[in-house]
């Protein structure tokens, strides 16, 4: 024999909030739903066809031979180059190497560096690890002699 009371369907999101009522959604439930759709997002994208066409494609560069790398041309390249200079002026502060600080030295080295974004670090100075590539760091010793310069 069946009750005569009619089962009702309760919602899913109701179910799993723990109401049986089905009028209420619990900010739990809420959170779940918001974090299963963040993490769906993390997700890696598909590979692109051949026929997207949504951004430009950069050829590959062509093969070379081994008789291309053996030529003069091929073996000129960027990579080849040196690096350009230092804008710091540690080249150019390197002559004064070994010489005391003395402010007479200070305005010799801002003068041949051509600035004076200079820092000057004694022993046991705090020095913040920013690096500045247009600074130019004098590492003294415990002489007050130049040991060091470089750019940062």
């Amino acid at each position: 024999m069946r009750h005569a009371t009619a089962q009702r369907a309760i919602p899913v999101a109701a179910a799993l909030a723990g109401h049986a009522d089905g009028n209420s959604t619990t900010p739990a439930f809420v959170i779940l739903i918001a974090a299963a759709f963040a993490l769906g997002a993390c997700g890696t994208q598909a590979p692109r066809s051949e026929s997207d066409t949504s951004a430009p494609l950069i050829p590959a560069p062509a093969s070379l031979t081994p008789a291309d790398l053996a030529s003069s041309e091929a073996s000129t390249t960027a990579d080849d180059e040196p690096l350009p200079a230092l804008t710091c002026g540690e080249s150019k502060a390197a002559r004064y190497m070994g010489q005391a600080e003395t402010p007479a030295l200070h305005e010799t080295v801002s003068r041949a560096v051509g600035h004076s974004k200079i820092r000057w670090v004694h022993p046991g100075d705090a020095v913040t690890q920013d690096y500045a590539p247009g600074r130019l760091n004098v590492i003294l010793d415990e002489t007050g002699r130049i040991s060091a310069v470089r750019c940062g």
